[in-house]
């Protein structure tokens, strides 16, 4: 109901989610928005968060057809970015049509499936998995030196 219900509300109140809103790139005053524009933006993003909710309701319980995409979300999320601003560049959504909002979907779909292939995943691991490899060493050094620590004397009377 909640993602129905704000489906709803983008259909009927499409300048209510404005791109620049959302994203805070520009003033309220550059919008045209007083002091309410600071209300509307915390209501916007409270809508938000309980279509996160809503959506992690219906993620199944148990691995499922394509779970094993869910391993690779850091990658399409990093390369999603591009595509979305090319869309914002060429003014996709500043006229959103029936049409236009059926496609979205079906772009997501296959930018999922695109982006999650291996040889695109292999080109940008050791971009991701810098920070990890640090980290690992980081323990490594810290799990040596307790290890080489003396154990300190203390008497018990």
């Amino acid at each position: 109901m909640v993602m129905l219900t704000s489906a709803l509300m983008m259909w009927t109140w499409p300048n209510l989610f404005q791109f620049d809103l959302l994203s805070g790139a520009n003033s309220y005053f550059k919008m045209g928005l007083d002091e309410t524009g600071l209300i509307l933006r915390l209501v916007l993003y409270m809508i938000q968060c309980l279509m996160i909710m809503a959506f992690f309701t219906l993620l199944p319980r148990k691995p499922f057809v394509i779970s094993h995409l869910g391993t690779k979300t850091l990658t399409i999320y990093i390369l999603h970015g591009f595509i979305v601003k090319g869309l914002v560049a060429a003014s996709y959504f500043d006229e959103l049509t029936i049409g236009r909002v059926l496609f979205l979907p079906m772009l997501a779909a296959v930018l999922v499936m695109v982006f999650g292939r291996l040889p695109i995943r292999f080109q940008l691991l050791p971009y991701i998995l810098k920070q990890n490899n640090r980290e690992k060493k980081n323990k490594e050094k810290v799990s040596q030196s307790k290890k080489t620590l003396p154990k300190p004397n203390v008497r018990l009377i």
